[in-house]
């Protein structure tokens, strides 16, 4: 809730699911927002958030859309797996 004073933390792929909602949400414009909306309650979703340095992977169920709230089917994952490592690899083979 735009409007709360609380502080709330969560994993970098909710904190992107979450924008992209949001995001959804402000460009509708005119139409209503449940007419165009994507996720719907009770549906599931894996994020896979592919970094420079990371990959984190989280899955979730949608609880409620209208205030989005999710609940968390599995622990995050992942680890050492972003586009710098593969560009390293890449370079290792390449002077093999």
């Amino acid at each position: 809730n735009q409007n709360s004073d609380k502080l709330v933390l969560c994993l970098e792929p909710e904190a992107a699911c979450m924008a992209c909602e949001d995001e959804r949400i402000s460009n509708v414009g005119a139409q209503s927002a449940d007419s165009q909306q994507i996720l719907k309650n009770g549906d599931k979703f894996m994020v896979l958030d592919c970094g420079g340095g990371t990959v984190d992977i989280t899955m979730h169920r949608v609880e409620e859309t209208t205030p989005l709230r999710l609940s968390e089917l599995c622990k995050a994952s992942g680890g050492p797996f972003g586009s710098t490592f593969v560009d390293q690899r890449f370079e290792q083979f390449l002077q093999k």
